[in-house]
């Protein structure tokens, strides 16, 4: 039987620290990590997405690979900003990112992101417009389920709208391209 001194529970960010650190300055101390899951990283993830790049139902894709937990590292992060640097991990999903970002590429000129990732072109001011109203109305049509546990019981439209997806509700009520592109953006990266 081997005993070890330390268990480390969980193999994300802090528990690969935890175990980085024990390494360096510690290296007499015998420890494990454990991990529940099949990979290492925590909530840390990449995923390749594809999206549309029109309404057409025979549109192209763009298939890019997105962050799906790490791409939420502010300005203020001086730690983890460090870190990524220490483990020569890609630092340009580091662009803290406020709602829309594609439309706000301006405030983080310079630094690389998910907008030149994916190419997305600035919305010009009728297509931001559509973006903000279509929130509007995405954010009213939550407000209408008073309760997640039990949806059908007190919205009159819950059926009609368990029928259809979020993106053929998006391609039905969305008229702009690159509306449309920012709103499929906005959805896989803020949900």
């Amino acid at each position: 039987m081997i005993l070890y001194d330390l268990i480390i529970v969980g193999a994300g960010i802090t528990g690969l620290s935890a175990a980085r650190y024990l390494s360096k300055h510690h290296p007499e101390i015998k420890f494990k990590i454990l991990e529940a899951r099949d990979r290492v990283g925590g909530r840390t993830l990449n995923q390749t997405v594809s999206l549309p790049l029109s309404s057409d139902k025979d549109s192209d894709y763009l298939t890019t690979i997105i962050d799906i937990g790490g791409q939420w590292i502010g300005p203020t992060q001086k730690n983890i900003h460090e870190l990524i640097q220490q483990l020569e991990g890609n630092n340009n999903s580091s662009v803290f990112i406020e709602q829309t970002w594609a439309t706000r590429k301006d405030k983080y000129a310079g630094q690389p992101g998910l907008y030149e990732a994916l190419r997305v072109k600035s919305l010009t001011m009728e297509e931001e417009q559509e973006v903000i109203e279509m929130n509007k109305r995405l954010d009213q049509m939550a407000l209408e389920i008073p309760s997640v546990q039990e949806p059908f019981k007190d919205c009159a439209m819950a059926k009609e709208w368990d029928q259809i997806s979020v993106g053929e509700y998006l391609e039905k009520n969305v008229q702009q391209k690159n509306s449309l592109q920012e709103l499929f953006l906005e959805i896989i990266t803020l949900t």
